[in-house]
């Protein structure tokens, strides 16, 4: 069972909104259980991962942005935006090897984007080493799980057909074979019910559908 992890409440960290400031302005009703805490904080992630696992769930899945003028370049956790929720906190966290955790590829229009030659040379590379090599990243039949925030974007502006985003796909699989897994499984966020959808996001690649939210179709 996952949860959604969005790591953006620390002050400055978001770049749309000023975090708990915010939300102890305009929804103190929603004032998180441990209080207004520190994100970053590995001991906050341990007791995140302890009120977790005792309630069934067992993974966290980390939303994932890169900065957009990272996009085309090697990848740093310095171009990455909210990234401390990953590397400062669950990284440094106690009891971090008693939860998986997987990334979300965030694909929204304010943050980068990519292409076939990005994502092979720079984003398969950086998620290999940094995550999907770590003995508690989410794999499944020794294939690391990869989801993917907003795909529609992917559609209009990284790949110019079905199959230039399949061959890409199959590309990274290839590159993770090359690290001692058996593939790796790529989601797309799509709540519909449409077949027609269904299909398409097969035919580029992806392996399963998942939801963000209720409701969620997919993001302009």
């Amino acid at each position: 069972v996952a949860a959604h992890y969005y790591a953006a409440w620390k002050k400055g960290a978001a770049g749309v909104h000023e975090g708990f400031d915010d939300l102890a302005r305009d929804y103190p009703d929603r004032t998180p259980l441990m209080g207004y805490y520190d994100e970053e904080n590995p001991e906050v992630c341990d007791w995140e991962i302890k009120w977790a696992t005792e309630h069934g769930i067992n993974c966290f899945i980390y939303c994932w942005y890169r900065l957009p003028q990272n996009v085309g370049h090697p990848v740093t956790v310095n171009d990455l935006r909210c990234a401390h929720g990953i590397h400062e906190a669950l990284f440094n966290a106690k009891f971090q090897n008693y939860i998986n955790f997987a990334i979300m590829f965030e694909i929204c229009p304010r943050w980068g984007a990519t292409d076939s030659e990005d994502m092979i040379n720079n984003l398969m590379p950086f998620w290999m080493e940094n995550y999907f090599k770590r003995e508690n990243y989410l794999v499944i039949d020794n294939k690391p799980v990869l989801f993917v925030y907003n795909p529609k974007r992917l559609e209009a502006e990284c790949f110019d057909s079905v199959e230039s985003q399949k061959k890409t796909f199959d590309v990274c699989r290839e590159y993770a074979k090359k690290c001692g897994f058996d593939g790796m499984l790529i989601a797309a966020c799509n709540n519909s019910g449409d077949s027609a959808q269904h299909q398409n996001l097969m035919d580029r690649g992806f392996d399963f559908r998942f939801g963000y939210d209720s409701g969620y179709n997919s993001p302009s």
